[in-house]
């Protein structure tokens, strides 16, 4: 299972990429109305990226309940975990 620290780490590098124009800084309740431009269709980009770097897929419902960064992390450390067993 991955710690919350190297998930954070990851997301970081993903945001990062996603929005280049601006410093990103994530907390756990980081939401789509503090990051400029974070839209729908960037929500999109954001978890195929998430997927492709974790190497899992998010269903709908998973994907309806990321209201945060945090509620990201937990679903992405309770993904991973069950990957590896």
């Amino acid at each position: 299972m991955l710690d919350h620290a190297t998930i954070f780490k990851a997301l970081h590098e993903i945001y990062a990429a996603e929005f280049p124009s601006q410093p990103i800084v994530l907390t756990d309740t980081t939401t789509a109305a503090d990051i400029k431009g974070w839209d729908s269709m960037a929500h999109v980009r954001l978890i195929l990226a998430i997927e492709e770097r974790f190497g899992f897929q998010f269903s709908n419902r998973e994907v309806g309940r990321m209201s945060n960064v945090g509620r990201m992390v937990d679903l992405i450390a309770k993904k991973t975990a069950e990957a590896a067993t």
